[in-house]
C-alpha cells in the first residue's frame, strides 16, 4: 500500500510525537521543545516486507564468551572504550565545535589495522585529504565519501568501522523533512544502528552540542546507541578529556586525557606534573588535589585568591568546581574556624582547564582558601585528598591507596588525607 504523510510536532529532548502544538511535553515536561517535522506510515503490507522471523532460545545455549575485541591503535581511547571495540557496536561522539572530535576519528581511520569508510557530510574528499596529509596519514584501508545521504554512506564495502560525521546533517529520502530535524536525526540512527548490527561492522557517529551542553536532537538518540562519549576541552588549554556516560560493553567511568599536538590529538598515558603547575617557590593559595578521573587518579593544581570586597554582599566564583560546593565549604570554613569570610571575595580555580566533580578535592579546596586568606604557602611536598563535611569533619573516599600510590610516585611525601587529616583545623 502507499505511503500517507500528515504532519506532527516532535519533542527534541524526549521524541514525544504530537498531533498539534503545545507549550510543554507532556512526555517529559519540557517547554518549548516541540518541532515541527512530517509523519510518514506506511500501509500493513510493507511492514511486514523483508521481515525476518525470529525464534527464541534458552539462556543456557547462547554463548556467553566474551567477543574479541579490535584495538583502535589509540591508547586513551581503548582505555575508555574498555579495550577496544566490539563487532556491531555504535558510539555516539559528541563535543563543542573546534574540541578535535574529526582529528580524533581521522587519526583513529589512519591507525586503524582493517577497512574503514569516512563519510563526512560537512567536508568535500579534498579538505579530508588536506586535513590527512597534515596529520600525516595515509591509509590504503581508509576510503573517503562526502555525503549526505545516509542511504549512499551505509554502501557495503566490507568494512570494518563506519565513521558518520555528524548525524545532524545526514538525511534520508525517504523522510520529507529537512536535515537535523528530530525525524530525520532519529530515521537516520534507526538506519545505522540496524545495518550496523546486522553486517557486524562497527560504527562511530559524531553528534553536535547544543549551548547547554547536551547532545542536538532528539534524547533517544543516545538511547538507540551502546556508547555515548563527550571529549571536553576548550582551543585555550591543553588538554582534552574523552568521558564515557554510556557504555554497554565496559566501564562508564573511564576517562582518556589528551594533549593537542600540531600534528592531532596524542594521547597522555601519564599526565604526572603536566597538570601541576612548575616547580618554584611555594606560593599561598596553592594546594595539590589527588582526584580519581575513571580508575586513574590524577594530582592537580588547585588555586584559590581571598580579596577583601568591595562590595556589600562578597563575590563567590569558580572554575572548573562547583559554585555550590564552594558556597558550602566557605561557610564551614567561616563555621568551625571562626575565619571570617562575609567581607572576604572568594575565587577558585582548577588548573589546566579540568572539571572536577568529585568530593575528593574539598580538602584541597579548604587548605587553598586558608592559605590564602592567611597568607601562609603550602609546602611543595604536600598534597591532599579528602571529602568535608558540614561539621568540618573529613570523611574517606575511594581508592585511597590508588591515590597515595599516585602522589608517592610523583614525590608527594606529606600527604594529607582523612587518616591524619580529621578535621579541617589542621589542614594546615
Amino acid at each position: 500500500m502507499p505511503s500517507k504523510t500528515k504532519e506532527i510536532f516532535v519533542c527534541r529532548e524526549c521524541g514525544y510525537e504530537s498531533p498539534r502544538w503545545e507549550g510543554q511535553c507532556r512526555s517529559c515536561s519540557a517547554w518549548n521543545s516541540y518541532e515541527r517535522s512530517t509523519h510518514v506510515s506506511f500501509g500493513k503490507a510493507s511492514k511486514s516486507l523483508n521481515r525476518a522471523k525470529k525464534s527464541p532460545k534458552k539462556l543456557s545455549d547462547i554463548n556467553t564468551s566474551e567477543q574479541s575485541r579490535i584495538p583502535t591503535g589509540i591508547a586513551e581511547l581503548d582505555r575508555t572504550l574498555g579495550g577496544g571495540l566490539v563487532s556491531g557496536q555504535v558510539i555516539l561522539l559528541g563535543g563543542t565545535p573546534g574540541v578535535g572530535k574529526s582529528t580524533l576519528l581521522l587519526q583513529l581511520a589512519g591507525l586503524f589495522t582493517k577497512k574503514v569508510l569516512y563519510v563526512s557530510g560537512e567536508e568535500s574528499e579534498s579538505q579530508i585529504a588536506l586535513r590527512s596529509k597534515r596529520l600525516g596519514i595515509s591509509s590504503d584501508d581508509v576510503n573517503i565519501m562526502s555525503t549526505n545521504s545516509i542511504d549512499d554512506a551505509l554502501v557495503d564495502i566490507g568494512q570494518k568501522l563506519l565513521i558518520v560525521d555528524s548525524i545532524q546533517v545526514m538525511e534520508s529520502e525517504e523522510i520529507p523533512s529537512r536535515a537535523g530535524s528530530v525525524t530525520q536525526v532519529r530515521e537516520c540512527a534507526a538506519k545505522i544502528v540496524n545495518t550496523t548490527k546486522s553486517n557486524g561492522f562497527s560504527t562511530i557517529i559524531i553528534g553536535h552540542i547544543t549551548k547547554e551542553g547536551s547532545i542536538a536532537g532528539p534524547k533517544i538518540l543516545e538511547h538507540m546507541v551502546d556508547t555515548v562519549l563527550y571529549l571536553e576541552g576548550d582551543k585555550s588549554h591543553l588538554f582534552r578529556m574523552l568521558r564515557v556516560h554510556k557504555n554497554r560493553f565496559g566501564d562508564d567511568s573511564e576517562v582518556g586525557i589528551f594533549q593537542m599536538q600540531p600534528d592531532g590529538l596524542c594521547g597522555v598515558e601519564n599526565p604526572g606534573k603536566l597538570l601541576l603547575g612548575e616547580e618554584g617557590v611555594p606560593k599561598s593559595g596553592s594546594a595539590t588535589a589527588i582526584v580519581l578521573e575513571g580508575s586513574r587518579p590524577l594530582c592537580i593544581e588547585i588555586q584559590a585568591l581571598t580579596t577583601k570586597t568591595s562590595f556589600g554582599y562578597p563575590k563567590r566564583a569558580v572554575s572548573g568546581y562547583s559554585l555550590n560546593r564552594l558556597q558550602l565549604l566557605c561557610a564551614v570554613i567561616q563555621k568551625c574556624l571562626n575565619i571570617n569570610l562575609i567581607d572576604q571575595d572568594v575565587y577558585v580555580n582548577v588548573a589546566s582547564g579540568l572539571n572536577v566533580k568529585e568530593p575528593a578535592v574539598d580538602l584541597a579546596v579548604c587548605a587553598a582558601i586558608i592559605s590564602s586568606y592567611k597568607g601562609r604557602p603550602i609546602p611543595k611536598e604536600s598534597a591532599y585528598f579528602g571529602e568535608v563535611g558540614l561539621t568540618g569533619e573529613v570523611r574517606k573516599v575511594v581508592a585511597s591507596d590508588r591515590r597515595i600510590k599516585e602522589a608517592k610516585a610523583l614525590g608527594f611525601t606529606n600527604i594529607r588525607y582523612p587518616d591524619n587529616v580529621k578535621n579541617i583545623a589542621s589542614v594546615l
